[in-house]
Parts: structure tokens; sequence; C-alpha cells
């Protein structure tokens, strides 16, 4: 299934990133019906993972390094996002 958008981030922690893409996405993109999905590349749950699966988002989690990034690669290929946009602080 193609998904609409994916955004991938570091972790769901309380960070200025991550706070700002939660509001972004409760209030804009998610209440309009898009199909969000948020790749996670420490793999890792973090504090604001309920508000984020709250908000409709699916959560994926990759993992960090060299095989994190063949993972992301083959996530890519298989769900052909529309849009991606990629937030690399841990990449």
């Amino acid at each position: 299934m193609r998904s609409g958008l994916v955004i991938t981030i570091g972790k769901l922690d309380h960070g200025g990133a991550e706070l700002r893409l939660l509001s972004v996405l409760k209030s804009v993109v998610v209440s309009k019906g898009m199909q969000v999905t948020v790749y996670v590349i420490s793999g890792q749950k973090g504090a604001l993972t309920a508000e984020f699966l709250a908000s409709g988002v699916k959560i994926e989690y990759g993992r960090p390094g060299i095989f994190g990034l063949f993972g992301l690669l083959w996530f890519l290929l298989v769900k052909r996002p529309k849009v991606l946009h990629v937030n690399a602080s841990l990449a």
C-alpha cells in the first residue's frame, strides 16, 4: 500500500523537532485524512510515542548505522511514499 507521507526522525522524545512535528501532524496533516508514517531512525520508543500514535500516525522503527540506512531504503522501496521528509540528525 502506498503511503502518503513518510517523515524520518531520530527519536520520539521531548525535543524541539519532535514537538513541532507532533503539533503539525495533529493540526494539519492528520485532520486532512492523509496517511502519515513516522520512521524512527534510532529504533527506540520515546516519551512521545503514545501521543504520535493517538494522533493517527503510523510509526515504523528502523535502526541506526549503515544497516539502518539499508533498512530505510528497503522500507521506502516497499511503501513508495508520495512525499519523504528527512530529519537526519542521527543518520
